[in-house]
């Protein structure tokens, strides 16, 4: 829930049902076209690892990022603050 939340209130709208997975994959479009440099600069300029869509979907994986969220709530807090802080950046 948090993760959504923080998604939310980025804009990041549509997310694709997890189905009991432990991963987000959602559509980023309006901020890239290019997901793997998306995610290369978020875990360069704020420390947080997700994995681009074009690992998924060769076709339309460019506008599309997957985050785990198996993890601990404490680290899901702060990886929610440090993408809020760095897409509010971009």
């Amino acid at each position: 829930d948090k993760i959504l939340d923080t998604f939310h209130k980025l804009g990041i709208n549509k997310i694709a049902p997890s189905e009991g997975a432990f991963y987000i994959y959602a559509d980023i479009s309006h901020l890239t076209n290019d997901s793997m440099v998306f995610c290369k600069s978020l875990l360069k300029e704020a420390g947080v690892a997700i994995t681009p869509g074009v690992d998924f979907d060769v076709l339309k994986g460019k506008s599309f990022i997957r985050l785990s969220y198996a993890c601990d709530n404490s680290i899901i807090a702060e990886s929610s603050k440090r993408i809020t802080d760095w897409i509010k950046g971009i």
